[in-house]
């Protein structure tokens, strides 16, 4: 093998090494400002849908099928597939009026064509004569389906101790 060959040979790959950190480094880094704004518009559109009980267009922000998973700080407790979590939201809502809810302490990372929402939900209803006043931690992952931000996972917890 002549010099200049494994020279060329050993430019390609550390450069192909140094690409490889650099975009590593750029996904760690990078804040994707529009793609931040793009989310929390979501978020604030799903708290809005669910409060007109406009179901339609609540599950529309989701990436319904297999991948799709949710834990709720409300029953089920357990891990729900997106069948069983769209099931739970429409009985639930149907059954509540007067919701209203604050989203607070958002943040946003992007990773590529992955990002994590992560935020403070505060909100009230009325549950038949009862009014129901909670604050819950919310995470939701999102994946970018044909260029358009969708929810594959939701995570809701109460602010409680646990024992």
């Amino acid at each position: 093998m002549s010099r200049s060959l494994i020279a060329l040979s050993v430019f390609v790959l550390l450069a192909s090494i140094v690409g490889c950190q650099a975009k590593k480094d750029d996904m760690l880094t990078l804040q994707y400002p529009e793609d931040q704004k793009q989310i929390e518009r979501i978020v604030h559109e799903v708290f809005e849908a669910a409060k007109q009980k406009d179901f339609d267009k609540l599950e529309s922000f989701h990436l319904i099928g297999p991948k799709f998973t949710k834990f709720d700080d409300w029953e089920p407790l357990s891990r729900q597939d997106a069948e069983t979590a769209m099931k739970a939201e429409r009985e639930g809502f149907s059954q509540v009026s007067d919701f209203n809810a604050q989203v607070q302490d958002f943040k946003a990372d992007v990773f590529g064509d992955v990002a994590i929402a992560t935020f403070v939900a505060s909100y009230t209803m009325k549950a038949g004569p009862v009014q129901v006043s909670a604050r819950a931690r919310g995470t939701l992952v999102f994946v970018k389906d044909r260029n358009t931000w969708k929810i594959t996972h939701e995570h809701f917890s109460a602010f409680k101790a646990n024992p």
